[in-house]
């Protein structure tokens, strides 16, 4: 879908891209503008003479494993790098910072404009909106997604927390099951995941207050939303000189 996208946008254009360790598919070199490549942890040896020909690397594969080596090898060949992988940890997520120090990273769980909005006016409820009213995140993906909750829930969670000086860690319950021993304290976040049939991506934040309920909702309606924002992304990446950690809301000046 992003090759495709490129085919129609003047100012950008695919250097090459890999989709597996054994098929490596050339979309075509016009201005040798970017890289977008999806190979699994164990296929990095071809990716240095890759990047020469590209200005910004784009990675949009789902195994959290290889993202890393991938991106260090970009950071020593100095070349921006925007990460769409979701699941990662911790501990990989630092590890990525750190290789921010010396290149332009941008990551985002979600590329849709809308929902780079919609973490803004999250951020803007939970920050304005007293604690008593209780928040609770529902999303919704197709029954082949793997991980839970997904990452565009998590950047909504971690919104959430920035606004309330709180931490994921104890604020968070993932779904509920049995009696409890007490109501549901207000600084909680409850987060719901479904998964069946097709469903693209849906995310709604609910603050519940006492004689009132505020609900943001975003609803994917396809993926070219996601393949849209990404190049996005691209161009406004492709401009950034300066080394650093960069976020949706950087490319949208919402920040």
């Amino acid at each position: 879908m992003v090759a495709e996208l490129t085919k129609t946008d003047p100012e950008i254009s695919v250097a090459t891209g890999i989709e597996n360790p054994t098929k490596a598919d050339q979309y075509g070199r016009i201005r040798n503008e970017v890289l977008i490549i999806f190979p699994p942890k164990d296929h990095l040896e071809n990716i240095s003479d890759l990047l020469k020909s590209a200005d910004v690397f784009l990675i949009f594969h789902n195994d959290p494993e290889a993202v890393v080596p991938q991106t260090a090898i970009a950071a020593q060949c100095k070349v921006a790098t925007i990460i769409a992988t979701t699941g990662l940890s911790q501990t990989q997520l630092n590890e990525l910072r750190k290789l921010s120090d010396g290149i332009p990273i941008l990551q985002a769980t979600n590329f849709s404009l809308g929902v780079t909005v919609l973490n803004h006016l999250v951020n803007l409820a939970a920050k304005f909106l007293p604690l008593n009213y209780q928040t609770e995140i529902i999303e919704e993906h197709h029954s082949r997604k793997l991980d839970a909750p997904s990452g565009t829930a998590q950047t909504l969670i971690q919104a959430i927390c920035d606004a309330r000086f709180s931490s994921p860690e104890f604020a968070v319950c993932c779904g509920r099951q049995g009696r409890s021993d007490a109501p549901r304290p207000n600084g909680q976040i409850g987060v719901h995941s479904i998964r069946a049939g097709n469903i693209t991506g849906n995310h709604e934040v609910v603050f519940a207050g006492p004689a009132e309920v505020l609900r943001l909702r975003h609803e994917a309606q396809g993926p070219e939303f996601f393949a849209q924002g990404a190049l996005t992304a691209v161009k406004w990446l492709a401009r950034q000189e300066k080394p650093g950690w960069y976020m949706m809301e950087d490319v949208l000046g919402l920040k």
